[in-house]
């Protein structure tokens, strides 16, 4: 069976993979959010720090879930992050392409709820 331990992991694992492809990818991660970043560096910069926040936050939580220790306020945390993410791409309106207007919302949204029931699963214990 699997438990919320696993979810846990699994879900913080899942975060951390997705910081690394930010990290190592910042062009293909910003096509997929808000279109072409061109050829200056800042938005690259930014995506790059962007998925080193999801790295780090992915780790711990994973980290948290498997030690048995500090996971609802690393989940809170993702939930947060999440929260921030949803609420920069609605803020954004037509300045992003029109799918990711539609897309983003729905994937920080439901990343945001899971995490946010993550952390209040664990807080119950």
């Amino acid at each position: 069976m699997v438990g919320k331990r696993e979810i846990g992991i699994g879900f913080g694992a899942g975060r951390a993979l997705f910081g690394l492809g930010y990290v190592l990818d910042p062009q293909r991660a910003g096509l997929s959010w808000i279109g072409n970043l061109g050829a200056q560096p800042g938005p690259k910069v930014a995506f790059r720090s962007l998925g080193a926040r999801d790295l780090v936050l992915g780790a711990g939580a994973a980290s948290a879930a498997a030690r048995g220790v500090g996971e609802a306020e690393w989940f809170a945390a993702h939930c947060g992050a999440d929260i921030v993410d949803l609420v920069g791409t609605l803020l954004a309106g037509e300045a992003i392409p029109p799918a990711s207007r539609k897309v983003a919302p729905l994937v920080a949204g439901a990343s945001a709820l899971a995490a946010g029931a993550l952390a209040f699963a664990y807080s119950r214990d």
